[in-house]
């Protein structure tokens, strides 16, 4: 009853938890054939070499018939004297069976272990959060359970049953050797959507709640049509994805008066050529302390620039596709837009003829350069003090293929005011850029417009003579 309450007030159950061989289990049982003194017998009692024919002189009328013997015998005495890497079975010809110790009592406990593993395969493990791929051997529980929870839910269930009762350190023994179940951290930085929906099944009636399914299994086939996007390989497409990472402090001491101080902010702007699955041997990165340079569009967009014109397309690639998160500051803005269209007809190769943005669905954005950042984070954690940008800078060297400063190796534009003098504000028809989740911009579509505005200019130039 305390499991069904918990279960039905906390976590939405979509996995269900299933035995594991012994090597995939929780915790991994002796295995005794990878301990070096093993592995120095297999060697040692192990054939060095092919099976030879035996060089003797016995003749045909002999006791010893070496001359008759063929080389498929001696090739099967070979393999039946290796058989078994032990010396007893070279010495004697046979192993004789070990009788002493054994498991006793696996009977007595059979009928035990089988109502505990029924309790457990009964859980529905929780879905993972931003998990790249479905898990089929690791699951997660919520991070309010625990073990001792579970056996205590365990103990109250077959209160009716005491012969059933087991200790805590049975139910944790066949916990962890049988299966391969952890409890997951406390969700953080969630889809608001997600979780409003999910709210509202929950406390529905069911007529409403089918409208709330409904929608939430739409929500989600947006968001896996993007991670599906994001990880296509195409012949005639080529991929990229950038992000910010997340600001870094300057300097970061472990001094309490530093801690509660304000301190300068480190951006780091990384940018992923290639999709989802392809490896990270391509990655640029682009770096610059708050006091160099704000950290605007401007900025993102003369990275995003400079990535694009030093970046060398094949002759058989048409497309560009750009992958970002939806931040409008940054990201989902005209700048953007503009210099994407300004790179496709100035800068861009003859044989490309379209540039693709794609943005995913809030709270669904997880890209490539996420991958990058957490190794550099994870190695950020170790070190209690840094006082100078160069370790950041060397930590984004060990993960990037490509490192520049932007103000000193790139030039920072003032792209905002660019793309005006050339672009209508958002408020005179690109009014609902937030609401899109693609853009496209080809060669043909600008070669056409210039086409009929030349053709208006000319129009008008006519009724006014």
């Amino acid at each position: 009853m305390l499991f069904k309450q918990f279960s039905q007030n906390n976590v939405r159950f979509t996995k269900k938890i299933e035995p594991v061989p012994p090597e995939n289990a929780r915790k991994r049982g002796v295995n005794k054939s990878n301990w070096k003194c093993e592995k120095k017998r297999r060697e040692r009692y192990s054939a060095k070499k092919l099976p030879s024919f035996p060089k003797c002189k016995h003749k045909t009328d002999s006791t010893f018939k070496c001359l008759t013997l063929k080389t498929q015998d001696v090739a099967w005495f070979h393999q039946i004297f290796y058989k078994l890497v032990r010396r007893s079975y070279k010495d004697g010809g046979s192993v004789a069976k070990e009788n002493r110790g054994g498991n006793h009592k696996k009977d007595k406990y059979a009928q035990r272990q089988r109502s505990v593993m029924t309790f457990i395969e009964s859980i529905e493990a929780a879905e993972p959060h931003y998990c790249r791929a479905t898990s089929f051997v690791r699951k997660y529980l919520p991070p309010e359970l625990n073990i001792k929870k579970l056996w205590k839910m365990y103990e109250e269930q077959i209160a009716i049953t005491p012969y059933l009762k087991v200790k805590q350190s049975f139910f944790r023994q066949i916990f962890n050797r049988k299966y391969n179940v952890g409890f997951g951290s406390p969700l953080k930085d969630t889809c608001s959507r997600c979780f409003e929906l999910k709210r509202k099944i929950e406390s529905t009636n069911s007529q409403e709640k089918q409208i709330h399914i409904t929608q939430k299994r739409l929500h989600s086939l947006k968001a896996k049509a993007f991670c599906d996007l994001l990880k296509k390989e195409e012949h005639d497409t080529i991929s990229m994805s950038f992000d910010c990472q997340k600001n870094s402090a300057l300097p970061k001491l472990p001094d309490q008066v530093a801690y509660f101080s304000r301190q300068f902010n480190m951006s780091n702007f990384t940018v992923v050529i290639g999709t989802s699955k392809s490896a990270l041997d391509n990655v640029r990165t682009y770096y610059w302390c708050e006091n160099e340079h704000a950290k605007s569009s401007s900025e993102i967009a003369s990275a995003a620039f400079d990535t694009l014109i030093s970046l060398d397309i094949p002759s058989d690639k048409t497309r560009v596709r750009l992958f970002a998160d939806g931040c409008g500051g940054q990201n989902k803005n005209t700048i953007l837009v503009g210099i994407g269209m300004k790179w496709l007809y100035s800068n861009a190769p003859p044989h490309v003829k379209k540039i693709e943005i794609i943005f995913p669905m809030v709270g669904h954005s997880f890209l490539p350069p996420d991958r990058v950042f957490a190794k550099i984070e994870k190695a950020v954690k170790k070190m209690s003090v840094i006082c100078d940008p160069q370790i950041y800078v060397n930590l984004s060297t060990k993960h990037a293929t490509v490192v520049k400063h932007l103000g000193v190796d790139v030039e920072v534009y003032d792209r905002k005011n660019e793309v005006n003098n050339v672009c209508k504000p958002p408020s005179a028809g690109i009014s609902n850029l937030m609401l899109a989740n693609d853009l496209y911009c080809t060669k043909v579509a600008r070669m056409s417009a210039y086409k009929e505005r030349k053709t208006t200019e000319a129009n008008i130039l006519s009724q006014n003579m």
